[in-house]
């Protein structure tokens, strides 16, 4: 979480030293230069990328006790971001998992594997879960 907050604030003053904004008046920023950082990037990255950037830049604020502007302008900015999103972001479809995946991949490992019974796990802890294996399993 970190980490994506360090990302989401580099980003924001990757846009501000772009932008030729001066140092103060990044802190605390306007609503005008949040909005403008919240559509910066509209029609190339998905309506959720630009919203996530947002919070680090609000807990970057509440940190150095400084007012946070951002209120219904931004809020809508972040609306039309969403429905402005590239036809090209959008993914195929996946079709469901089922019990009987759950079932098969059961039989099909050998629990009393340390490997297996990890994989296993993982996966049914994600499909009873309801979540994405990406939540629960690192890149590593």
């Amino acid at each position: 979480m970190i980490e994506k907050y360090s990302q989401s604030l580099e980003v924001y003053q990757q846009f501000c030293n772009a932008q030729e904004f001066p140092a103060p008046h990044r802190l605390p920023a306007s609503k005008e230069l949040l909005c403008a950082f919240a559509a910066a990037r509209v029609g190339e990255i998905v309506g959720g990328t630009a919203r996530s950037t947002v919070p680090a830049v609000k807990v970057w604020h509440i940190i150095h006790n400084m007012s946070w502007k951002g209120g219904l302008c931004l809020h809508y900015t972040l609306k039309g971001v969403e429905k402005l999103v590239p036809t090209s972001s959008a993914c195929e479809e996946r079709p469901p998992v089922t019990k009987e995946m759950i079932n098969q991949l059961e039989r099909d490992l050998d629990l009393s594997s340390p490997e297996d019974a990890a994989v296993f796990a993982a996966a049914c802890r994600a499909f009873w879960g309801q979540i994405r294996l990406g939540e629960i399993l690192s890149d590593t």
